[in-house]
């Protein structure tokens, strides 16, 4: 991530990467749902009121990912997979907190929050003069 201290993280993580495709996906939406998306800012507010609902959306994927693994594995290989994803999860929320530590992340992350509003703003104006 920009520096020396990053590289270790950053090859530690990719060890716990599954080459499966499936699990890939599984494993990174059961991440993206996870509250450690939210370390990016304090800014970011947490509504709370559907904090219940993610969690239980969360625990849906964490079954299905479980049942994928438990029928394409079995059991005792299903159990490592899973450990193996729980250390992936571990692997990229320490990288995640390296990052920003790193100035040149943080801008770089700024500016893409910027231009995506400004993109999606564009977008809706777009639509409004179209539709009129």
């Amino acid at each position: 991530m920009f520096d020396v201290g990053g590289i270790s993280p950053t090859r530690w993580t990719m060890k716990f990467i599954n080459p499966d495709i499936v699990i890939f996906k599984l494993a990174l939406s059961l991440f993206a749902l996870s509250k450690t998306t939210y370390i990016y800012s304090s800014d970011i507010s947490i509504d709370s009121t559907n904090s219940s609902t993610i969690f239980h959306i969360q625990n849906k994927y964490a079954e299905v990912t479980w049942k994928y693994l438990n029928y394409r594995y079995g059991w005792c290989e299903a159990v490592k997979h899973f450990h193996s994803i729980i250390y992936w999860f571990m692997a990229l929320t320490k990288s995640i907190i390296h990052a920003q530590s790193v100035r040149t992340h943080v801008d770089n992350i700024d500016s893409l929050v910027e231009l995506t509003e400004v993109t999606l703003i564009l977008d809706d104006v777009e639509k409004i003069i179209d539709t009129k």
